[in-house]
């Protein structure tokens, strides 16, 4: 009998875990809820204590998008024994998410399931399926030039091997945490949207020197951070707001990503999730509250820019974050979202404002997980379904509409998702047989379903 292998990944979205038999479970309260072995389930909840990984000695995972689950007790499996036969999850977001969960036989051979989805902010998004491989698809930059290729079906990504989750940013960059506790990135990492800024790239994935000890990897636009198995978070890439959470806010000249020392966020002890966004990164702490560095809306007039990180005012019991380019969005303890920042067709809060406070999501009282993205935003909720806000001129919110909202509305068709993620202008969906279901704008390829043409509803990725 296939034992399925359960780890906790990051990333802008998922944050659901499933127990032995795949039955999501609600809020904990007991002070050991957050346990699992061999037929046991694995509860979100409780106070306090990061979710450990097997064996009960690296706090859950996190990351932009992604997010990190808390829970009373702290511990992922008695003795690092997984659930025999079921499968668990957790996740992160813009957008990175997991699911581990053992391949089916079919004629003899294993069938590869996506484990683990994530996009960043643009057209690429990628999975991380059940043999540890990375597959991608969408408009794929070489990291050389500033040209893309269209590909509209999954393809390996050569030289991965012993991937535990995956992590996009900007610009087709993306970074993979291996088993190992390493990190490798490739694709390019620039200094600002615009063309022409300076980059730094790999065509091949490439080991960040100096992360030994990851359990999490989060890839902003312009800058990557790695949660530690210490509670402590390492940051590089570009710096001009100070999202590398050092205390400086100093100009960088790399030519290759391997050019790039990481450097140790200040003050942070006790990360059980991190989330890189465009010119910010955030922290979930421990204790429920979240602390943010850099620049959150990308312009000094709003939010000012700070190198060290600060606590965010009024989010006491998160158990989750995630962030897109300019915002991040906290999952709260009862089920409700909290977020601030910017995202174009709003925070969900019924209105199109931008807020330097957390604003609470319209509608939503039973929410796993939130991906906010550069335009709209989706929160995976606990029944499996989903439901999504913001602009919609490319049916990327699913609902089979190319009519906006700025409150949440559900995605059609889907009832058993346990990851989702977002983009600028399309939206993927986990489900729990492991395959991808994606919707939204489609010229490039990005929904991987083989064709072109948007889609609004979701549409199943091929190959998985």
């Amino acid at each position: 009998m296939n034992q399925s292998t359960i780890s906790l990944t990051p990333g802008l979205a998922l944050l659901i875990a499933l127990g032995c038999g795949g039955k999501a479970m609600d809020s904990g309260t007991g002070t050991q809820a957050g346990h699992e072995g061999t037929g046991g389930s694995l509860t979100l909840g409780g106070s306090n204590n990061a979710v450990n990984g097997l064996g009960g000695t690296q706090p859950s995972l996190g990351g932009a998008s992604n997010v990190g689950v808390l829970a009373s007790g702290g511990h992922l499996g008695t003795g690092g024994v997984p659930c025999t036969g079921g499968f668990g999850a957790t996740g992160s977001g813009e957008n990175d998410v997991g699911l581990d969960r053992a391949g089916e036989e079919v004629s003899g051979k294993t069938k590869l399931v996506a484990k683990s989805i994530a996009s960043g902010y643009g057209a690429q998004t990628c999975a991380v399926l059940s043999d540890d491989t990375v597959r991608c698809w969408g408009n794929m930059n070489d990291s050389t030039t500033e040209y893309w290729t269209p590909i509209t079906v999954p393809v390996t990504v050569d030289g991965i091997a012993n991937t535990v989750s995956i992590s996009s940013g900007y610009a087709g960059h993306n970074c993979v945490l291996l088993g190992n506790g390493t990190i490798q990135c490739w694709g390019n990492l620039c200094e600002c949207w615009d063309r022409g800024c300076p980059c730094a790239g790999s065509s091949v994935p490439a080991t960040v020197s100096g992360v030994t000890s990851a359990v999490a990897v989060s890839a902003g636009a312009f800058h990557n951070c790695g949660l530690l198995g210490n509670g402590s978070v390492q940051c590089w890439g570009y710096n001009l707001s100070g999202q590398l959470g050092d205390g400086t806010t100093m100009a960088s000249s790399p030519v290759a990503l391997t050019d790039f020392s990481p450097v140790m966020v200040t003050g942070i002890k006790s990360a059980a999730a991190v989330a890189a966004g465009a010119l910010h990164t955030c922290a979930l702490l421990i204790d429920g509250t979240v602390q943010c560095w850099g620049n959150i809306l990308g312009s000094t007039s709003f939010l000012a820019i700070s190198p060290v990180p600060m606590t965010i005012s009024g989010i006491t019991d998160a158990i989750a974050i995630a962030s897109g380019p300019d915002a991040t969005c906290a999952v709260l303890r009862g089920g409700t979202i909290q977020c601030l920042g910017s995202i174009r067709g709003g925070l969900g809060d019924g209105t199109t404002y931008s807020s330097s406070v957390p604003v609470t999501v319209a509608g939503i009282s039973n929410a796993m997980a939130i991906a906010p993205g550069e335009l709209h935003a989706c929160a995976l909720l606990r029944d499996g379904t989903v439901a999504c806000c913001g602009w919609n001129e490319y049916g990327q919110l699913g609902n089979g509409s190319a009519t906006s909202s700025d409150v949440p509305t559900k995605v059609s068709g889907i009832t058993n998702a346990v990851a989702v993620i977002v983009a600028d202008w399309h939206s993927c969906a986990l489900l729990s047989s492991g395959s991808v279901q994606c919707w939204g704008y489609n010229y490039d390829g990005r929904l991987g379903i083989g064709g072109t043409g948007d889609r609004s509803v979701p549409t199943t990725v091929a190959g998985f």
